[in-house]
């Protein structure tokens, strides 16, 4: 059984890094006789249909099996809640920080699905009768663990994700790894798709909705707004001053990630609305806290710190000229988080994240865009391919795309055409004044560093790694709580 599945394995990989992305693996021939047989039976008729071949499948029963186990598995996949046993899994890959170990808990959702309707056939009077078919069969899943387990180390481990992602979804996937492709992507389509934006970050930017996350019409109309406010706004080049100001307050102190995120706060504020920092805008830093824990998947984060946030920002906007713009619709949340968002919460929780990457030598020469892609807190961009204008490329319509920072070209580093970043010139000005003062000031960006989306931050609790596996669950493999 074990050289089956080295067989079964080596020839899988070789087809899958040959293959298209919308081609289907070829299995061995009994495999597809297996498949085409149970693809003409019921869910309920699955479970002795598996059993029965298991004795004509003949010596290659452990792997045979198992891929029946498997087809059964992911046939009934997208109906049922996630399974408690690749929970466990998840939290590892969370705590250890491992690809393999995610991967291996998504899949784990698979078999799970083959045994809960088969452990109803030990209710039967002749239960005893079947016991050690079970038992082969559950040889057969062992097999199948295998199989999954030297696939993902001759595969990479980001695409299994991706593809796991797809199913799960019951949607086309694909990461797009040419810089080339990416920027033309990129530059030419604004849909972001049923991905990752819409199902684990929208939720969490609450109430606050982010123009980055949001699609369709809403996105346009705040795309609109946010281009009259930058028209009235100081040109970005104007920060490098502020920045600078704030940070001699804080000359010869340590400056950890959270005065940090104060000092992006402080020059914001002055930026935005020719403020003067104080007591009562600390509500600014303390939710920004609560944002990155919750935009980074490690707990739900205070609603009511949040609020008062917002409250806080309107009372700002209230009390400046930028009031004069849309007045009373600055209290409505396509309006205030224009500015919540781009100019406010982003910056404290990127700038942070940043200065990891800022006070390295190498951080201190590289280009702004460039140590974007390198240290960027959440390294991830996608698209909605709509058409068939790619399919020539191996992206037909309707296809969701998965793009990484590594993957960019500098020019893409904050996206490309009416989608990208709105504060890049802004990011820029910041990353470069920073990286000129970096050697002048006390920085330990590592010190207090909480919630980072890139793992800068390394100490993830338990607690934090059940989370992450829980939301995970309900916001991309459809669980409801």
């Amino acid at each position: 059984a074990g050289s089956d599945v080295i067989f079964l394995s080596r020839n899988l990989v070789r087809h899958t890094r040959s293959c298209a992305p919308s081609d289907a693996i070829c299995l061995p021939p009994p495999s597809l006789r297996l498949f085409s047989q149970m693809k003409q039976e019921t869910p309920q008729s699955l479970p002795a249909q598996a059993l029965q071949l298991a004795h004509l499948v003949g010596s290659h029963v452990f792997v045979e099996v198992g891929l029946a186990a498997l087809y059964f598995a992911v046939l009934g996949a997208r109906a049922a809640a996630l399974p408690l046993l690749p929970l466990p899994l998840l939290v590892l890959a969370q705590l250890s920080h491992s690809y393999l170990l995610g991967a291996v808990g998504l899949s784990c959702a698979f078999y799970a699905r083959a045994l809960s309707p088969l452990l109803a056939i030990l209710l039967r009077p002749d239960a005893g009768a079947i016991i050690m078919q079970l038992a082969t069969l559950a040889g057969g899943l062992y097999s199948c663990f295998e199989l999954t387990r030297l696939v993902l180390l001759h595969c990479d481990h980001q695409d299994v994700i991706v593809q796991f992602y797809a199913f799960l979804t019951g949607q086309r996937a694909i990461r797009v790894r040419d810089p080339q492709l990416v920027h033309t992507i990129l530059k030419n389509y604004n849909d972001k798709g049923d991905g990752v934006e819409r199902r684990l970050s929208l939720p969490a930017w609450s109430p606050v909705r982010s123009v980055e996350s949001v699609d369709g019409a809403e996105w346009q109309a705040m795309h609109d707004i946010l281009v009259e406010l930058m028209r009235v706004l100081p040109p970005p080049e104007s920060l490098r001053e502020i920045l600078l100001a704030k940070l001699a307050l804080f000359e010869g102190r340590e400056i950890d990630s959270i005065e940090i995120s104060r000092i992006a706060l402080m020059t914001f504020v002055q930026y935005l609305f020719d403020a003067q920092w104080d007591p009562s805008m600390e509500i600014l830093l303390t939710a920004s806290i609560e944002w990155r824990k919750e935009i980074a998947l490690r707990g739900k984060a205070d609603e009511s710190v949040k609020l008062q946030a917002v409250e806080r920002t309107i009372a700002l906007i209230r009390a400046s000229a930028l009031w004069n713009l849309y007045g009373d619709l600055w209290s409505t949340p396509m309006y205030y988080s224009v500015i919540v968002q781009p100019f406010l919460i982003s910056p404290a929780i990127n700038l942070s994240d940043l200065m990891v990457s800022i006070c390295t030598p190498l951080g201190r020469t590289l280009p702004a865009r460039d140590l974007v892609n390198m240290a960027h807190p959440f390294p991830l961009l996608e698209r909605c391919v709509t058409d068939g204008a790619l399919a020539h490329l191996g992206i037909p319509a309707n296809t969701h795309v998965f793009v990484l920072a590594e993957d960019f070209l500098p020019k893409s580093a904050f996206g490309a055409g009416r989608r990208i970043c709105a504060g890049a010139a802004h990011a820029v000005v910041l990353i470069e004044t920073l990286q000129a003062v970096a050697d002048r000031y006390r920085f330990e960006p590592c010190r207090n560093h909480l919630y980072s989306g890139r793992d800068n931050d390394k100490n993830v609790s338990v607690r934090e790694a059940l989370y992450f596996a829980y939301f995970i669950g309900r916001g991309i493999l459809g669980v409801r709580s």
